[in-house]
């Protein structure tokens, strides 16, 4: 149990990280990878 509240203890910090790879990610494409996820979720 312990385990598993150090886990989500830091998912918030994973996910921004996470999401602030897509960026600078263009992949041809006019917007980046991470204003493309914003723009459709």
């Amino acid at each position: 149990m312990d385990e598993d509240r150090k886990f989500t203890a830091g998912l918030g910090d994973r996910i921004i990280a996470h999401l602030q790879l897509l960026g600078d990610d263009y992949s041809g494409f006019p917007v980046d990878r991470l204003q493309h996820s914003l723009q459709t979720a």
